[in-house]
């Protein structure tokens, strides 16, 4: 089942010295987008690594202090991808106990995607679901296939 977000998801942030959230795990807060095109919820914008050009993800990134998942979701996209629009749907909260990190994973429809922006070193690129998923490691692709789930649902 998906809620639709219409208001700011609002973190509430442990006391610390970090800019970045934590939450009581001290796992770093992040958040991802599932970038749909407007016209085909079946087709997704993927980026690729700053470090890697062939290695695709989401775009996605921490949680400054007392900044929502709806803003950081807006945030990220336009600084990773150059796409502004608007968060659909929380799809879910992922943690990695490797990288430390929880993730929250949103869906965010687009609606302008620009020629230049801060990020433009990345290449970007819309694929169908399918090739994402080929494309995708496998914290990003747990979180397209949950996506997929509430989609088809």
């Amino acid at each position: 089942m998906s809620l639709c977000i219409t208001t700011p998801i609002q973190i509430i942030n442990a006391t610390n010295s970090s800019n970045k959230c934590k939450n009581r795990s001290s796992f770093r807060k992040r958040v991802s987008t599932i970038v749909i095109d407007p016209d085909d919820k079946f087709k997704i914008l993927l980026i690729s690594s700053r470090k890697n050009h062939d290695k695709w993800k989401l775009p996605g990134g921490g949680i400054e202090s007392n900044e929502s998942i709806t803003t950081t979701a807006m945030r990220e996209t336009l600084e990773e991808a150059g796409v502004v629009g608007r968060v659909e749907n929380y799809i879910g909260d992922y943690e990695n106990p490797v990288k430390k990190t929880l993730t929250y994973a949103v869906s965010f429809i687009s609606k302008d995607v620009y020629d230049t922006w801060d990020e433009n070193d990345r290449n970007r690129e819309w694929f169908s679901v399918c090739i994402a998923l080929k494309k995708l490691e496998h914290h990003d692709r747990e979180m397209l296939f949950d996506y997929l789930y509430s989609v088809v649902l």
